[in-house]
């Protein structure tokens, strides 16, 4: 029997998202859909994964014997489809609910060769999604005609995986990705397939999620191979370009909109120039070569404001990671650029840049600073309560622990004994609220104490997409101290990446709806590499970072002596702290977790999250667990990267570590899988519901369409009965 749909999903090692992705197409109930699943992975054996849906019928997994990169495996499977239509999904994607089936709708509906949807694009670690931008200004309109000419704004469909195609089409076309393209192929086969196109359909509403990850294509660092294939990517669409025109497919104006789509790729996106930039190297006279190649090709293209088209898509004006490049630099790049003066365009588009942030010289002149850059469950609210308990002791023996910047609303934790330091200066950097230094300057000033002590939660910006922008800001915020010791608590890694998790969800983080193991497989390359985290505060203190074993000193109780010896500072006895020695904030159990997770999932509201967890919490206290959220092998794995990417930095530093000791541990283990919500526990969440407060149910942070993630097994059972119970869910 023919499938009516044929969906291609091509598979590296995308094992924590790849359950969501097949199960939001079986979830279209779609009759007679086919799904493909092409493993470019022969190195690892996903078996135990994949196998888990071959109870569906239409369910295939085709493997390559050695790995072949993502246009051979989408060419691959399209060598097995037999469905009437094709549609490309990404293993770490899903579509919405009734997405595909809507499309599918539609392109029976009209028979056109291609049939497109748009996209949402999720924010890095969290559900939350909004429609890509080219997507919402030129495909937001439900119609359907001819080809390009009655629809020019075709050529600007982000990528392969937003349309559905017929298969005879492709088969009469003679359509397949080019497999030589093993990044950034999408664009490429979109290119063909509209310029070869006789009738083209726009949905006008999103069909699936594009998720934004750690690793994936769209974020992570370039190379010297990325740079050549985005190169190639550049010079290949301009010559579908050129030859649809030549065999008069297409009118001129395709190859001017390419050609501005070149420049605009090179001056916004890519760091081509940025490299031919920095001076010769093999690598520099390579590109430089290219690049001038491609610039005797192109066609100057009319100005944006002139084309349709183009004035939806342009970016001239915009803020960008470039700054924000105005009509007059833009002439001045262009200009520049076409006359291969690649150097000076660079330099035009360098000046376009981001201001650097405002010096404050003076603040702490003459004085020292010792900064503890708290990271979540690494005992900062322990070390935090002490600092501000022991205040005036510390005061009297030179020390001063500012009040500027530290967060007094207490309305605003979630659970009892919170405590996050100085986060006030987080917020003021990350909300360029400036003035707040000013504050801290003055205070600092006023002080006779020569040691300025303090504590930050998650200074580091951990997760932050402009990271290196708002340490910048920070470090400029922070000259002027006479000397600088940054220092921190270590803690054993899967343990701390498990309690950062469970800290991360009952905080409210939307990305709790997506579980533990696509936050390990997001933030731990992260959170995991420590001298990625680190180094950037040596560099601003120009000495090592010191660390102190958590796990040790909290064994012993002996935290707060230890954070003395690590400053190098006299701290005031323990006893005459009104802080009792004890876990002030101790870690959520996994019945707790499962509480936030399930609030993250149905609701996308911040306010009412945070709502809901403190009526949840208040209703009793934490009750620790020792199990993990996690499996003894992936928690070896965690380990294996962290002793990789941190060891030898970790140990010179002060963290003495024995990783023999921990897979002992993890050897030893009895370890079952987290269970869910227990009945106490919904039943906490049915009373933190009722007891919302009416403004609660009205207040709206979010904007766009609502997205619902795919549920676990066990949340999809208890929706039902938390909808029926959470007050005010119609009030959107």
């Amino acid at each position: 029997m023919t499938a009516s749909v044929s969906v291609i999903v091509p598979f590296f090692d995308e094992l924590e998202y790849v359950d969501d992705a097949v199960s939001s197409i079986f979830a279209q109930r779609l009759p007679g859909v086919e799904v493909i699943v092409v493993d470019d992975n022969p190195a690892q054996n996903h078996s135990d994964i994949l196998n888990d849906f071959a109870e569906h019928d239409g369910f295939k997994i085709v493997r390559h014997s050695e790995n072949l990169g993502l246009s051979a495996a989408r060419n691959t499977g399209l060598s097995h489809a037999s469905g009437e239509w094709i549609a490309f999904l990404d293993a770490d994607d899903y579509y919405l609910q009734d997405g595909l089936t809507s499309q599918i709708e539609m392109a029976r509906a009209t028979d056109a060769d291609m049939t497109h949807a748009q996209a949402m694009r999720s924010a890095f670690g969290t559900p939350d999604a909004t429609v890509i931008r080219w997507d919402r200004n030129l495909h937001a309109k439900h119609r359907h005609g001819g080809g390009i000419a009655e629809f020019p704004e075709a050529q600007f469909i982000a990528s392969s995986w937003s349309s559905l195609y017929r298969r005879d089409f492709l088969e009469r076309a003679d359509l397949q990705f080019d497999p030589e393209q093993r990044q950034f192929e999408d664009r490429l086969f979109v290119l063909e397939a509209v310029t070869r196109a006789q009738s083209l359909a726009f949905l006008g509403q999103p069909n699936r999620i594009w998720r934004g990850r750690q690793g994936s294509v769209s974020v992570k660092t370039t190379d010297t191979r990325t740079r050549q294939l985005q190169l190639m990517l550049l010079e290949k669409c301009l010559s579908v370009a050129e030859t649809a025109v030549a065999e008069k497919r297409v009118t001129d104006s395709v190859l001017h909109r390419e050609s501005a789509n070149t420049l605009w790729r090179l001056i916004w996106d890519l760091d081509l120039l940025d490299v031919v930039a920095q001076g010769s190297s093999e690598e520099s006279d390579a590109l430089k070569a290219r690049l001038t190649a491609l610039m005797r090709r192109l066609v100057l293209p009319m100005p944006a404001e002139r084309d349709a088209v183009l004035r939806k898509v342009s970016r001239i004006g915009h803020t960008s990671r470039r700054g924000t490049i105005g009509a007059d630099a833009y002439g001045q790049i262009v200009r520049n650029l076409v006359a291969c003066r690649f150097e000076k365009a660079f330099e035009i588009i360098d000046a376009s840049g981001p201001a650097s942030p405002r010096v404050q010289t003076k603040l702490g002149a003459q004085k020292q600073l010792v900064l503890h850059v708290g990271l979540h469950k690494t005992g900062s609210t322990y070390l935090q309560q002490r600092l501000f308990a022991c205040r005036n002791a510390l005061k009297n023996q030179g020390i001063l622990v500012p009040l500027t910047g530290v967060e007094t609303d207490t309305d605003a934790h979630i659970r009892p004994d919170a405590h996050s330091g100085h986060s006030g200066l987080f917020r003021a950097i990350r909300g360029e609220r400036l003035g707040v230094f000013e504050d801290l300057q003055r205070e600092i000033a006023a002080s006779p104490c020569d040691t300025v002590l303090m504590s930050c939660e998650n200074m580091l910006f951990p997760y932050l997409h402009e990271r290196q922008e708002a340490l910048d800001a920070l470090f400029a915020q922070l000259g002027g101290f006479r000397e600088v010791q940054v220092v921190a608590f270590a803690r054993r890694p899967d343990v701390w990446l498990d309690a950062y998790y469970r800290e991360w969800v009952l905080n409210g983080a939307r990305g709790g709806a997506r579980g533990f193991a696509s936050f390990a497989r997001d933030y731990g390359p992260l959170l995991l590499n420590w001298p990625e985290l680190f180094t950037p505060f040596e560099g601003m203190s120009g000495r090592p970072i010191r660390l102190l074993d958590y796990d040790m000193h909290a064994k012993v109780g002996t935290l707060w002596q230890g954070f003395g010896e690590l400053c190098g500072l006299a701290l005031p006895d323990p006893d005459a702290s009104a802080t009792r020695d004890k876990r002030l904030y101790p870690t959520p159990n996994r019945v707790d977790v499962s509480v936030g997770e399930l609030i993250a999932a149905l609701e996308p509201y911040t306010d009412r999250r945070i709502q809901l967890l403190k009526g949840y919490f208040a209703q009793g206290d934490v009750t620790p667990d020792e199990q993990a959220m996690s499996s003894p092998e992936a928690r070896k794995a965690q380990l294996e990267m962290f002793e990789a990417q941190s060891g030898a930095f970790a140990r010179t530093r002060g963290y003495a570590f024995d990783t023999r000791e921990w897979y002992a541990d993890l050897a030893a283990e009895t370890w079952t899988p987290p269970g869910g919500i227990d009945a106490s526990a919904l039943q906490r969440l049915a009373r933190a519901g009722l007891s919302l407060p009416p403004e609660a149910n009205m207040q709206s942070t979010q904007s766009g369409p609502r997205l619902r993630p795919k549920l676990k097994p066990w949340a999809a059972e208890l929706v039902d009965q938390v909808k029926s119970i959470l007050p005010g869910r119609g009030n959107r």
